[in-house]
């Protein structure tokens, strides 16, 4: 017989796992996502951060940070998105955190009919928990397989996590039909760990390069392998976004952790840790 977690009513979960869930800002939008270990990698859609290669991610204790898109999947709509979680102080106060390497993924196989919540930033309120049930376990939807529920999804709710009653992250909300109650969709957790192991494998060979055109990773500085788009993007208007943002002062800080330089041709400032001004193309 399988030995089931303890199970929470909704407010005692929603104060045990609510300081995983972050907000995601982009010049383009905005959403929610996951922290998905200590490391700072974490979890949004694609549509979320779409073709932008930075972000305004945003903690339930207030801290802000700049994060780098580093590996998408137009597929599966899931991207992954780091930043510096060692310098927030939410790492050591928050319980999910201590002792844990990773957000307390679901490793059972969910049941139709039980119960899972929601959390994340519909319609830009934030942190706001929807209770639901599972209608299917495995909904395949052009060629991709999702779980679909009947918590109430909506615009800023997309990259927020989806949690069982026992406190297990089971996957991440992506989506509902247009005009259609109850109908909507998470990515389930198993295929964002397979997805995040492709990206940890494809790293350690070298592929470091992000392509927000088609979401691949590359070794080549200059074109992505997979797309041929190129990688040396104008990113002022990104950059633009960060520093006037109501956040700026914040920005500006996460700014100066990232060392910069000067482009001697067009004289962009950069992030050093680039070989090619990310304006004009040059050779820094």
């Amino acid at each position: 017989m399988e030995v089931m977690p303890k199970q929470y009513q909704p407010q005692d979960l929603f104060e045990i796992v609510a300081d995983t869930v972050i907000s995601i800002k982009t010049k383009d939008g905005s959403g929610s996502g996951v922290i998905f270990n200590k490391n700072g990698i974490a979890v949004t859609n694609r549509h979320v951060v779409d073709t932008n290669t930075k972000a305004l991610v945003g903690l339930r204790n207030g801290d802000k940070f700049i994060g780098k898109v580093i590996r998408s999947y137009s597929d599966i709509d899931l991207a992954f998105v780091k930043f510096d979680l060692t310098k927030s102080s939410l790492l050591r106060s928050s319980l999910i955190f201590s002792g844990e390497d990773f957000s307390p993924c679901c490793q059972r196989k969910l049941k139709v009919g039980e119960p899972v919540f929601a959390i994340g930033h519909p319609m830009g309120l934030d942190y706001t928990l929807t209770q639901g049930i599972i209608s299917s376990i495995e909904r395949t939807i052009e060629a991709a397989k999702f779980i679909q529920i009947d918590v109430s999804i909506n615009p800023g709710n997309s990259g927020g996590a989806l949690y069982t009653a026992y406190g297990e992250l089971a996957g991440i909300n992506t989506m509902g039909y247009v005009n259609s109650e109850h109908l909507n969709f998470a990515i389930p957790i198993d295929e964002v760990v397979k997805r995040y192991s492709t990206w940890l494998e494809e790293e350690a060979k070298g592929f470091t390069r992000y392509c927000a055109v088609c979401g691949f990773s590359s070794i080549d500085d200059k074109y992505c392998e997979n797309c041929g788009a190129s990688l040396k993007r104008d990113s002022s208007q990104e950059d633009d976004f960060l520093s006037k943002s109501d956040l700026a002062e914040d920005v500006k800080m996460s700014m100066k952790s990232d060392a910069l330089a000067t482009c001697k041709a067009c004289g962009t400032s950069v992030s050093s840790s680039l070989k090619y001004c990310s304006t004009c193309g040059s050779t820094l």
